[in-house]
């Protein structure tokens, strides 16, 4: 599994919490208080900055922590971008809505509780077991660090099967899922073929030793026109033969929220796993009308606003590929300042702060990049 921190006593960079035992734990309930403020903690990485662990204890609504299960940082990180994003907890509060007589245990409704409890609670950090243990039977073990960027796939994917709402799974669905039209043209007929290809992710190469790299520089490689040659080109059924072709991708539809998964984990030919720690820049703004768009969309002549997006979670990880820790940076939609969540600890932090996960030799490198449409931060419906 790449990206895994490993067992708590191989633990590096990272003070993991005492582990507990969580299946024990599902018999206890959970309070119905949650938290609305952060308290300062003692620092859980030594490779955070200590200038952002020495604040004094300050309450912040609605931004609050998730206590650590025991190498769960991976799930909070994840869990803090979802429950922050008011277009996804205004569906789970019209599921909830539509569900009152509904009881049990299940993903969606227990996803609706943890958030309700973060709204009320005057804690400072909550405990989101009963969410993990909805998870229990999709993950490869429990105490043992995974990935963040394959736990949103499992997680968005167990959700949708559990809503049982068409309507609210469809626009849940909407939410994330980028459409690209994937072309190939023959280059002896100049027959073109077109399909869509749907993702809740855009995968994102992140090569080494390459300077200046930034975050529009890695999508118009992913976007960039490739020229395959007879030998690893497609059929062509025009030719009735394989034959050179030029393959790429261009834009279709685009999501409420935007996710970039930097693929920042390489598998070597011996069998091990290592982490990418070049630098790759990334903007608060970004405009996907700069790359390729499938000629039907523009044909509906959408507007420039369309394209906007705004950055307002940053998942990160530290240290290598076998031993790490995972932290998110999340700008709140009400005051619209960035805090570090790091498990039960948050703080509010500047951009500048959200910069230094660029990339680094420390290996404190951006994950996952989630990004909103710029213009809903108008009219939102918040909670």
């Amino acid at each position: 599994m790449k990206g895994i921190a490993g067992s708590p006593e191989m633990q590096e960079g990272n003070e993991i919490k005492e582990s507990q035992d969580i299946v024990s734990q599902k018999e206890k309930l959970v309070s119905s208080k949650n938290l609305t403020g952060c308290q300062v903690s003692q620092s859980s990485s030594e490779a955070c900055d200590q200038t952002q662990r020495q604040s004094t204890v300050r309450r912040f609504r609605n931004v609050v922590g998730l206590n650590n299960m025991g190498c769960t940082c991976y799930f909070n990180a994840l869990l803090q971008t979802l429950l922050l994003a008011p277009e996804f907890t205004c569906l789970l509060k019209r599921w909830d809505q539509m569900n009152l007589t509904s009881h049990g245990s299940s993903l969606p409704r227990e996803l609706y509780r943890l958030f309700h409890q973060m709204e009320t609670t005057e804690q400072t950090a909550v405990n989101p077991v009963k969410v993990l243990l909805c998870l229990f039977p999709n993950l490869r073990k429990a105490n043992i660090q995974q990935d963040a960027g394959e736990l949103f796939h499992t997680l968005f994917n167990l959700l949708l099967d559990q809503l049982h709402d068409p309507q609210i799974s469809a626009e849940m669905k909407a939410l994330y899922e980028i459409r690209v039209e994937q072309f190939v043209k023959c280059q002896v007929c100049g027959v073109v073929s077109e399909k869509q290809s749907r993702m809740i992710s855009l995968p994102l190469q992140v090569p080494e030793n390459h300077p200046h790299l930034n975050l529009e520089k890695s999508l118009k490689m992913f976007f960039q026109p490739q020229n395959l040659t007879q030998r690893n080109a497609c059929f062509c059924w025009k030719c009735e033969k394989r034959t050179a072709t030029l393959q790429g991708f261009k834009l279709f539809s685009l999501p409420s929220i935007v996710n970039f998964h930097l693929n920042r984990f390489c598998h070597r030919l011996d069998g091990f796993t290592r982490k990418i720690n070049s630098t790759l820049e990334f903007d608060e703004i970004l405009d996907l009308s700069k790359f390729p768009i499938s000629e039907k969309v523009l044909s509906q002549r959408k507007s420039q606003s369309y394209w906007l997006y705004e950055l307002f979670a940053v998942i990160v990880h530290m240290g290598s590929a076998n031993f790490g820790h995972y932290i998110a940076y999340v700008k709140y939609f009400e005051d619209k300042k960035w805090y570090l969540i790091d498990d039960s600890s948050v703080h509010s932090v500047q951009w500048e702060a959200v910069k230094e996960t660029f990339g680094s030799k420390r290996g404190q490198t951006a994950y996952l990049l989630l990004y909103r449409k710029a213009e809903q931060d108008a009219g939102a419906n918040t909670h």
